[in-house]
């Protein structure tokens, strides 16, 4: 129909009417663009918002785990600092059964579960680049590295190879064991005889040996919550800047 008016305009001349009737097809061709433009743009800022709601949400559990671990040898390294006998402690404080629940926490060692599942989805499937915030992808990209670089993971070792290696040879050989395992569970453990003298711990305190257990213990553990306080700053810095960048869609 479009094009048979065409044809009867330009066999007529009819340049004024074939000026508006092209007029209309470009707008309506522009328009369509535009649209079609205007669609894409917010399917990308939707996807864009959801990636970023999601890589939140893996943000906040790993910092909940951060928190877990850097409390757990936080409370190492103050029950390591009370068994070596700081000014605040003697050892008449101590009983056979606080004795043992300050070795079981020495003994803690935890490991944050850092979460990184919707940033490996966005690598695999190719949509990182839906993010269009070039500093915070590069912020991510290296919190994850350092989370799962060579410091972490030596210290890691380290831990572990001290409590297999150092620490419980050393409980099994000097002190009770059992005790040092069931320490966790004393309310709801039932009561039971220890096969050493209930002051038996009293004479390893102050001993070089247990001292330089404990003491190494506490640095381990001093040196590995400065570490994930350090990862804790970055994640809390990619934190404000996901939030910065949600804010934009409000």
């Amino acid at each position: 129909m479009f094009g048979e008016r065409m044809k009867r305009q330009l066999a007529t001349q009819d340049w004024p009417a074939l000026s508006i009737e092209l007029i209309i097809v470009v707008f309506g061709v522009f328009l369509a663009f535009q649209v079609d433009r205007l669609y894409e743009s917010r399917k990308l800022q939707s996807e864009e918002q959801a990636h970023l709601v999601a890589l939140r949400h893996d943000f906040e559990a790993s910092r909940r785990e951060l928190v877990r671990v850097i409390d757990i040898h936080m409370r190492s390294a103050d029950a390591a600092s009370q068994l070596i006998l700081d000014e605040n402690f003697t050892p008449e404080d101590l009983s056979y059964k606080k004795f043992y629940q300050l070795l079981g926490d020495v003994q803690r060692i935890g490991t944050p579960n850092i979460t990184r599942r919707t940033y490996d989805l966005l690598i695999s499937s190719g949509k990182i680049d839906t993010l269009q915030n070039d500093q915070l992808k590069d912020d991510i990209d290296s919190f994850y590295a350092l989370s799962e670089g060579r410091e972490s993971y030596q210290y890691v070792q380290q831990l572990l190879s001290f409590e297999s290696g150092v620490f419980v040879p050393y409980v099994i050989q000097y002190l009770d064991h059992v005790a040092l395992v069931r320490s966790l569970h004393f309310d709801e453990a039932e009561a039971f005889d220890p096969p050493l003298e209930e002051n038996h711990f009293m004479k390893v305190l102050g001993t070089p040996q247990f001292e330089g257990v404990v003491t190494t213990k506490w640095h381990l553990s001093v040196d590995y919550v400065s570490t994930n306080e350090s990862l804790l700053r970055s994640l809390d810095n990619i934190l404000q800047e996901l939030d910065e960048n949600l804010r934009a869609f409000d």
